[in-house]
């Protein structure tokens, strides 16, 4: 591959109805002297990565959570399972390194939902209607995870916000039951 000098461009401007035709000039944007690559963020790109692993890894949690809601143990499982889940995945399409974001994202996206859907059990939501809103809510998850550095937040706010909901929760939803006494 030849490398002269700077590669340029040549674009041909025609109009309608005009006779001529003008040139124009476009440089190539510089490449780095370095290794001739236009940028050089090979960490901020990993990091990236890593991100968008422990966001995907969060959903897969939080689909796990909505699944083992009825078990008797759910929190536990759906951490488990988002955590075997994440790691596996992010293994597969990118690294070991964002297998440990992955692992670590499907953890803590597990137990937030595990907990948040077991409560939702304990007070009357049906499993099925459960699985479908904490499945789109899982979907908004992995969509948001690809906007860099938000799959950490996520993994961390995800088991915040179900703490937070577990300790103002109340008792089963009474509903008509309370008109029939």
């Amino acid at each position: 591959m030849r490398r002269a000098g700077p590669e340029v461009a040549r674009v041909k401007k025609t109009s309608v109805g005009v006779a001529s035709s003008r040139t124009t000039q476009l440089d190539a944007p510089k490449a780095s002297a370095r290794n001739g690559r236009l940028l050089h963020w090979p960490r901020m790109h990993e990091a990236w990565l890593i991100s968008i692993a422990t966001g995907a890894g969060a959903a897969l949690g939080i689909v796990a959570g909505a699944l083992l809601a009825r078990s008797a143990r759910a929190v536990l499982a759906a951490a488990l399972v988002g955590l075997v889940a994440g790691a596996v995945l992010a293994w597969l399409v990118f690294d070991w390194k964002a297998a440990i974001g992955g692992g670590a994202g499907g953890a803590l996206g597990g137990f937030g939902a595990g907990v948040f859907a077991r409560g939702a059990v304990r007070r009357g939501a049906t499993p099925g209607g459960l699985v479908v809103l904490m499945g789109g809510a899982a979907l908004g998850v992995f969509a948001l995870a690809l906007i860099p550095f938000v799959g950490f937040l996520e993994a961390l706010a995800i088991p915040a916000f179900a703490l937070r909901a577990r300790r103002r929760a109340g008792e089963k939803y009474a509903g008509l039951r309370t008109l029939a006494k």
